[in-house]
């Protein structure tokens, strides 16, 4: 056979995936407003509606922001170091240094001094 007489044979696609057997069907929602008879399955709790359970789910949860942990670092008498600061939010120090000049850019006076060992704290003197 040459090559002008070869041809390339086209697989069939399959219609659907093959891992498409493999997922699970879709489970129907506990209460659907289309289908308010739908009963809630056995073992699962349900709140009902009180005016402290509705006041409740609509206030969110208020929770301190890392922004204010370096705020509250750096107002500290004797400041904090950038490790300090890392240990406290989890990030690294180059994220610790960019939330230093978000501070100083918000109008935060920020003094950055060298202690005896050697290592920089920085710490706000006054803010705008």
């Amino acid at each position: 056979m040459t090559k002008t007489q070869h041809t390339t044979r086209k697989r069939a696609i399959p219609a659907t995936p093959p891992n498409k057997s493999a997922r699970r069907p879709k489970q129907a929602p506990l209460q659907s407003p289309h289908h308010p008879a739908r009963a809630i399955p056995a073992g699962r709790a349900t709140k009902s509606a009180t005016p402290e359970t509705v006041g409740a789910a609509v206030a969110p949860k208020s929770r301190a922001s890392k922004k204010a942990a370096i705020t509250a670092l750096l107002q500290r008498e004797d400041g904090a170091t950038i490790t300090e600061l890392v240990a406290a939010t989890g990030w690294l120090g180059h994220s610790v240094r960019a939330a230093l000049t978000g501070l100083r850019q918000d109008g935060h006076e920020i003094v950055r001094s060298t202690t005896a060992n050697g290592a920089t704290q920085y710490r706000i003197v006054a803010a705008a």
